[in-house]
């Protein structure tokens, strides 16, 4: 198991941002029609969230699902 504190420090000796980062996927739990009369709401919370430094990475994985990477809160 890798000493996470250890390789994280070291990392950034190095330079480099080791950020910890999460991942979530998401698949819409309503059909296209739901997801489109939502879409404005819910990108301007996203856009929020990236204002507000908690967001770091959106976007789609070759499975055409939405990956969202979030730093720690």
């Amino acid at each position: 198991m890798v000493a996470w504190a250890d390789y994280k420090s070291e990392a950034k000796a190095r330079g480099a941002l080791a950020l910890e980062l999460y991942a979530a996927q998401s698949t819409p739990a309503k059909g296209a029609e739901d997801v489109k009369a939502a879409l404005a709401d819910h990108l301007a919370y996203q856009a929020d969230l990236e204002a507000g430094g908690n967001w770091r990475l959106l976007g789609r994985c070759p499975t055409r699902r939405v990956i969202i990477c979030k730093g720690s809160v």
